[in-house]
């Protein structure tokens, strides 16, 4: 009966740019950082139904209807194998899905998320997504607090940022998918050391190639 946890996401990076050329400005404090409380993995339950379309699924025609319940969705999306799936991801999306994320911008429709993801998750490198509370579902909705793990090549695995990600359904589709994290934590030294012992080949031309212009 009492709120115990009460978290404004947004992000910071925005505001950590230089100032303009010729005027003086003291050095940024280092971004926030909290030693989070991860918790253990739970595997969602996978219903007869969900099974069925995950071996299915490269037998169905491209752009076919799910035909699955939220719930099915839900379990499939946060199930850490089939979850991270990006063909899975986009068989899931409605054709006009909306995709955002603070770092590479936002993206509308099935076929741009899924290029997109395709693109960028390879050069990723190896990274788990440890909660860090409940992950809420209401029947349209789902929500869960994250931290992402850059994790070394002998399996050690270092904390890289914090997140929330947000996923709402409709008609047996995701037509919503947010990823809330502050983007200001890329500029830790500690990050760019986790994320080459995960392996990551990501950099800058990778994240302009969709950014919009600005001006």
């Amino acid at each position: 009966g009492w709120i115990t946890w009460n978290a404004d996401v947004y992000d910071t990076g925005a505001f950590r740019v230089p100032p303009p050329e010729g005027a003086e400005a003291p050095p940024l404090p280092p971004p926030p950082s909290v030693e989070w409380v991860t918790q253990a993995a739970t595997e969602p339950a996978l219903s007869d139904a969900a099974l069925t379309w995950l071996a299915e699924r490269a037998d169905r025609p491209a752009g076919a209807h799910p035909g699955l319940s939220h719930d099915d969705l839900h379990a499939i999306v946060h199930h850490p194998v089939h979850g991270a799936d990006v063909d899975v991801t986009a068989a899931l999306l409605h054709p006009e899905a909306v995709y955002l994320d603070p770092l590479f911008g936002d993206f509308t429709g099935r076929d741009a998320i899924h290029a997109w993801l395709a693109d960028v998750m390879p050069k990723v490198g190896r990274v788990r997504f440890d909660t860090i509370g409940p992950t809420l579902f209401n029947g349209s909705c789902s929500a869960v607090e994250w931290v992402q793990m850059g994790v070394s090549a002998d399996g050690d695995a270092l904390p890289m940022m914090r997140g929330t990600s947000v996923r709402r359904f409709v008609d047996g589709w995701i037509t919503y998918a947010a990823d809330y994290f502050d983007t200001a934590v890329l500029a830790d030294p500690a990050v760019a050391i986790a994320g080459r012992a995960a392996g990551s080949t990501l950099g800058p031309d990778d994240i302009a190639r969709y950014r919009s212009p600005v001006g």
